[in-house]
């Protein structure tokens, strides 16, 4: 969700042949840089691709997904303007607003994830360095099952991760 490039669905088209994935994204020209990418880089991929927010374009696949991830927005907008200039120079600003509190997308997408996971489908979203507990409170509050986190290579808690209900 959020393709951008679409990196995550190439490592996964490269480290599972068998794989079959939808990467879904809101602008037209990510889609477009990773259909290019998609067919340089692996050009035998099982990958479905829609233009949409979050989990719209999905709904004929509701309950069928067993693993989605999402590098969504989640710089709260009052922070975006003191990022390094690398970064809001080249990353497009819907990339990188998350709203006020930055958890704009990742709650649409927690929310989205109750219809659209399979039974004992995971959920696995990056996060703003300090917004770990919040993004592990919403997983948890919708009903979530096995909210946990991993650390990136730095050690900081950026990645939140949840289980659907298997029964």
């Amino acid at each position: 969700m959020g393709t951008g490039s679409g990196a995550l669905a190439i490592s996964l088209s490269k480290n599972l042949p068998n794989w079959t994935g939808h990467v879904v994204d809101i602008s037209k020209d990510s889609l477009q840089l990773a259909k290019r990418n998609f067919k340089n880089l692996v050009p035998n991929n099982n990958i479905k691709i829609a233009l949409g927010d979050w989990w719209d374009p999905l709904s004929p696949w509701w309950g069928s997904f067993d693993l989605v991830l999402s590098n969504p927005p989640y710089i709260p907008s009052g922070l975006i303007e003191d990022l390094e200039p690398i970064v809001k120079r080249h990353e497009p600003h819907i990339a990188l607003d998350g709203g006020e509190d930055g958890l704009e997308s990742s709650k649409k997408i927690i929310s989205g994830a109750l219809n659209g996971l399979s039974k004992g489908g995971w959920l696995i979203l990056e996060h703003h360095y300090d917004q770990s507990e919040k993004v592990m409170k919403l997983m948890k509050n919708k009903g979530f099952e096995e909210v946990s986190f991993e650390n990136d290579l730095s050690g900081v808690k950026r990645f939140a991760m949840c289980c659907k209900s298997k029964k």
